[in-house]
């Protein structure tokens, strides 16, 4: 055999293997018989399908998971953060979400805690929309309340509700008339109490004092009614100072205070 013929065999040769990759590569596109055998590529995907992802979840763990069940974060609100020692009340609310940071499933138990006060419904609510929400009650005493909530074994930071006297962050006192003529006469003091949220403190003890005159409460406190009102009344006798007088009353509860000036003109 000389080399032409050599030559032309190994040419047919490679022609011969590159149609049959070509047919093979057409058989795995369109699912026909591979090799003869009968197994189409469909039937052989399938169940390799069906194995890896058994396979996958059999091997998946809370580490390498997206989704865990659990609650992985927990934060509680209240609003208002200042509330009245006497029917004073707040709404506490919890939002969590889970370890993939999808809010709370519905229907996730949260229990709640406060160190004074109470809460309605024994302290428990479930979770709607990824919220839990509970009133908060107070109980007559002044102080601060620590409360926090708990799912499982997650649980909130703590936040804090002032009730009562340490609620009280500012005042307003109101005389009227603001003007008494020289012979005397009464003024009706009114003073408001706030709460930070500027909300109006029932049952808060409000000490009245003057530099003139005498007070009906003789310095006794006077509790402020549910518009957060406590009054007195300042009676001023004739002025005998030949003067107008610049007569200054206050109003104080714990460290917070708030004055008026009334003015008494000449005899």
């Amino acid at each position: 055999m000389n080399s032409s013929d050599h030559s032309g065999m190994m040419r047919r040769g490679d022609a011969e293997k590159l149609r049959r990759g070509e047919e093979a590569t057409a058989d795995l596109e369109d699912g026909r018989n591979i090799g003869g055998g009968g197994v189409t590529m469909k039937k052989f995907l399938r169940p390799t399908l069906i194995l890896f992802v058994i396979a996958m979840i059999n091997a998946c763990n809370d580490k390498e998971c997206h989704y865990q069940e659990g609650v992985a974060t927990l934060t509680v609100s209240a609003n208002p953060s200042s509330i009245s020692a006497i029917a004073g009340e707040s709404w506490v609310t919890a939002i969590g979400t889970g370890q993939d940071y999808l809010p709370m499933p519905d229907g996730t138990v949260v229990n709640f805690v406060s160190d004074m006060g109470a809460f309605e419904q024994g302290a428990v609510a479930t979770t709607s929309g990824g919220i839990a929400r509970i009133r908060f009650l107070s109980d007559g005493k002044n102080g601060t309340a620590n409360i926090y909530a708990r799912t499982g074994t997650t649980t909130s930071p703590t936040i804090q509700v002032k009730i009562g006297i340490p609620a009280v962050a500012s005042m307003i006192l109101i005389a009227n008339p603001g003007t008494v003529d020289g012979e005397g006469g009464n003024v009706h003091l009114t003073a408001t109490v706030y709460s930070n949220d500027q909300i109006p403190l029932q049952g808060i003890p409000v000490v009245f004092s003057t530099d003139n005159g005498r007070l009906a409460s003789n310095g006794s406190p006077r509790p402020s009614d549910f518009k957060g009102q406590s009054k007195d009344t300042l009676t001023l006798y004739r002025n005998a100072t030949g003067d107008v007088l610049e007569i200054t009353v206050t109003a104080t509860v714990g460290s917070t205070s708030a004055t008026a000036s009334i003015q008494q003109l000449k005899p």
